[in-house]
């Protein structure tokens, strides 16, 4: 919590009683705000402030969010719920260390196991819009299982169809063909697979689909 985070007691006080007089019943954005005040190290009365007033900004924003032309990439407020329809749920879009992100938690699917195949989706941008989009599967169990396979394929066909405005793609077709990697305008959609370091038979499954010219560093 923010009392340990905090080692001045007066600047704990502060923060405190700030964040209830901004905030009140939004247990949402209390949340959002504790979890900005651990990822951004903010540790002054001034950060406190800024940092009260950008959770606020964010929600309003949220509610009303502007469009973002197609070349700049996605409104990262629709772009986190492109999978929501196929049962996949992100967090809201927020700074964090160097890039703006949303995800979702890690969700388990395939047979029933030990250790169950799994799959996420992520987006990354600027403050304005969502740069790159990330659908990202770990196989743990080899040969991968009918139920895996159908529903990392549904995903994809999903994330791709709504990223790309169309759905003249064989998303089978494309999976036959990994490594693999096609352009529709401006948007590079490539599909990958790399084996676990463990060598256990496991490996990862990303399909990422990005704006021409983003620098998507390690993301």
């Amino acid at each position: 919590g923010l009392k340990i985070y905090f080692d001045d007691e007066a600047l704990f006080n502060y923060a405190k009683k700030l964040a209830i007089c901004f905030f009140r019943t939004d247990l949402d954005a209390l949340n959002r705000w504790v979890r900005n005040i651990h990822i951004n190290e903010i540790k002054t009365k001034e950060g406190i402030k800024a940092s009260l007033k950008d959770v606020k900004l964010r929600k309003k924003i949220e509610s009303n969010p502007p469009e973002v032309d197609n070349k700049y990439g996605w409104s990262p407020f629709l772009a986190k719920d492109f999978l929501v329809g196929k049962g996949v749920d992100t967090n809201d879009y927020h700074f964090s260390f160097d890039t703006w992100i949303s995800c979702s938690h890690m969700i388990e699917i395939g047979n029933d196991g030990l250790f169950r195949d799994s799959v996420a989706y992520y987006l990354y941008g600027d403050e304005y819009a969502a740069k790159k989009l990330k659908l990202r599967a770990n196989i743990n169990n080899s040969p991968i299982s009918n139920c895996s396979k159908n529903t990392i394929s549904l995903l994809a066909e999903e994330l791709i169809s709504k990223a790309l405005g169309d759905d003249d793609f064989n998303i089978n077709e494309l999976f036959s063909k990994i490594p693999v990697m096609i352009k529709k305008d401006n948007r590079y959609v490539s599909i990958t697979k790399e084996d676990f370091a463990s060598q256990n038979g496991g490996y990862t499954l990303e399909v990422v689909i990005e704006i021409e010219g983003y620098s998507s560093k390690d993301h």
